[in-house]
């Protein structure tokens, strides 16, 4: 048999240390046996019991009564959040680190548990949703009906306007043939003249000689000496044709002056420059009476513009951009039938041209 293990007082004050730090007896006696002395279970305790054992200190408690207010405030400010979230809002704002169950545990204790009054605080929130929803679709409503109102008007407004100008359209031409009408007029008024002046003048006799017979003349061959005055002026009326070109008409002063303000709103460009020049030289009669009846050349049914007018925007135009080629005057003369296609209500504003 072993001897005995002697326990002397540097051992019994060894397993006391050990035991203050907090070692198990199992512990110490595996400590001593390898040392060298193998004491009994009992021995150890019974030393031990002269030692006080110091109990490990708790860690200190994370949720505190701060941290509990800071998670109050939270569920005070939106109480449908979840632990989770409240977990992020602590670790984002406050630099907190709470595990997820510690959150739980403390929102328990604070009594958000969300029970009867909480279903009835939604109640009452779903009942003012609703009844905001209600108002607001009423609103929407009157809104709707308000814009079928103004819909059915502008519809009433766009046919009157429809109106007005087809009856602008119906004036206009009724000017242009009354227009048209006077210059025949006039012809016919000068050809009336003319004839009077062949009838009234008197047809002096051939003198022949006795020995040649009178010519005989058929009345087939000149039947329009045989005819009145009036029968020959309505043959001529209906024979007439509307001439297919303007006469010349008055053109306004233009300028230096005049040629640089055009100049700077063309920027340059001949056929901008071309159609401002044209819209400064006539006068605002003259574009009444030509829109949507005149064009450059007189094509596509049309009449012809002034000669004059024309010879003058084109001298103008070579006068000023002596490297102008075809193309540009056709461009130009573009412009000028763009402008004359349509009655503008404002002529004077060609910048758009």
């Amino acid at each position: 048999m072993p001897g005995m293990a002697v326990i002397n007082e540097q051992v019994s004050e060894l397993i006391r240390t050990l035991r203050k730090k907090g070692c198990p007896t199992r512990a110490i006696a595996k400590h001593l046996a390898m040392t060298g002395i193998r004491p009994s279970m009992g021995t150890i305790r019974r030393h031990c019991r002269l030692a006080v054992v110091e109990k490990k200190k708790r860690k200190p408690r994370k949720v505190t009564s701060q941290v509990m207010e800071i998670i109050d405030s939270i569920l005070r400010k939106e109480d449908e959040l979840p632990a989770r979230k409240i977990k992020e809002l602590l670790q984002r704002n406050h630099n907190l680190r709470i595990c997820l169950n510690s959150v739980r545990k403390a929102v328990r204790d604070l009594g958000w548990n969300f029970g009867k009054g909480w279903m009835a605080n939604m109640e009452s929130c779903l009942a003012e949703r609703t009844a905001d929803l209600t108002s607001e679709r009423a609103r929407v409503a009157q809104l709707l009906a308000e814009n079928a109102s103004l819909k059915a008007d502008l519809s009433a407004s766009r046919a009157e306007t429809d109106n007005l100008r087809q009856e602008m359209q119906e004036l206009r031409e009724t000017s242009q043939r009354s227009l048209l009408m006077q210059e025949m007029r006039d012809g016919i008024g000068e050809l009336h003249s003319a004839l009077r002046m062949v009838h009234s003048t008197p047809v002096r006799p051939m003198p022949r000689r006795a020995s040649t017979p009178a010519p005989e003349f058929d009345s087939s061959v000149l039947p329009d000496c045989q005819m009145s005055p009036l029968a020959l002026s309505s043959s001529l009326n209906d024979s007439i044709q509307i001439p297919r070109q303007w006469a010349d008409v008055c053109l306004r002063d233009f300028g230096p002056e005049d040629h640089a303000r055009l100049h700077q709103q063309s920027f340059g460009q001949v056929g901008r420059y071309g159609c401002l020049l044209f819209r400064h030289i006539i006068s605002e009669e003259n574009y009444q009476a030509w829109s949507k009846t005149t064009n450059w050349d007189g094509s596509k049914g049309k009449r012809a513009l002034p000669q004059n007018v024309k010879t003058f925007v084109v001298a103008t135009l070579k006068r000023h951009f002596p490297d102008m080629d075809r193309g540009g005057l056709k461009e130009c003369v573009n412009k000028i039938n763009e402008f004359l296609r349509t009655t503008r209500k404002n002529p004077q504003v060609l910048t758009l041209l």
